[in-house]
């Protein structure tokens, strides 16, 4: 398994695609979006082997391209 790959959970991912209803928390939280889009699960702290549910969030295939390619910032 490469570093970019996760380790898929079919009830996990089913868990976060119903709580998501497929709409990007993005597009709804900025825009008011809440049409269902084609999109994938991100992990929010960029772990690939942090898939618990509380670490995914379905994104919109924009704005998972966008947060993927995002850099990293610390305090």
């Amino acid at each position: 398994m490469t570093k970019a790959q996760r380790k898929k959970d079919p009830k996990t991912d089913e868990y976060v695609l119903k709580k998501s209803k497929r709409r990007c928390c993005l597009c709804f939280g900025l825009n008011c979006d809440s049409r269902e889009k084609k999109g994938q699960i991100a992990h929010l702290d960029r772990d690939p082997a942090n898939s618990k549910p509380d670490n995914l969030a379905f994104l919109c295939l924009d704005h998972h391209d966008e947060y993927d390619s995002g850099t990293s910032q610390s305090r």
